[in-house]
């Protein structure tokens, strides 16, 4: 799906069409700007990951598009400072790790500042790794104030000045029995 980001004070507020059409659906969306795919295709993929379960939900989508095209993915997380929280980051970072290397996935992980604003860390990072896709969580829940109000993060990401494609994965309700 295109994008060309919101445009005028209304989609500012609420969202882009793009994101609408996304959080929305129950499948994964690739949302791209005017910069095309590589004749490789998608060689570096950038994948923020958190200390929320749902973060690792994108990992099956991104490990197939990496083994098809033999990419190399590169988990970025933000360091937290909470002993706690930092623990559930730690245990995603892990569990993801195992998982790209039982799919023989190539990876690179990297710890950003716990000060830094993430969304533009991901950016810069996957600028200067020449990275081909971003693969996200959509956070947004469609409820009166989600349909009202964009979600900063996920819209910052998807309309990213460098242009890079943008994988998009709502989450399932994990209480409904979804597993990895």
């Amino acid at each position: 799906m295109g994008t060309h980001g919101p445009r005028g004070l209304i989609q500012t507020v609420t969202g882009g069409d793009a994101m609408k059409v996304v959080s929305h659906s129950e499948k994964p969306f690739i949302v791209v700007q005017e910069k095309g795919i590589k004749d490789t295709g998608y060689d570096d993929i950038v994948v923020p990951l958190d200390m929320t379960e749902d973060s690792k939900q994108k990992l099956d989508e991104v490990a197939d598009i990496a083994k098809y095209f033999n990419s190399k993915v590169h988990i970025i997380a933000k360091h937290e400072t909470d002993n706690s929280l930092y623990t559930k980051l730690k245990n995603n970072v892990l569990f993801a790790k195992k998982y790209f290397l039982e799919k023989g996935v190539d990876l690179n992980i990297v710890i950003t500042e716990p000060k830094t604003d993430f969304e533009k860390e991901i950016i810069k990072y996957a600028k200067e790794h020449d990275a081909d896709l971003i693969a996200i969580i959509n956070s947004l829940k469609w409820n009166i104030f989600g349909s009202l109000f964009a979600s900063r993060r996920e819209e910052q990401i998807i309309t990213n000045k460098e242009q890079i494609p943008v994988l998009c994965v709502n989450p399932i309700d994990v209480k409904s029995g979804y597993s990895m």
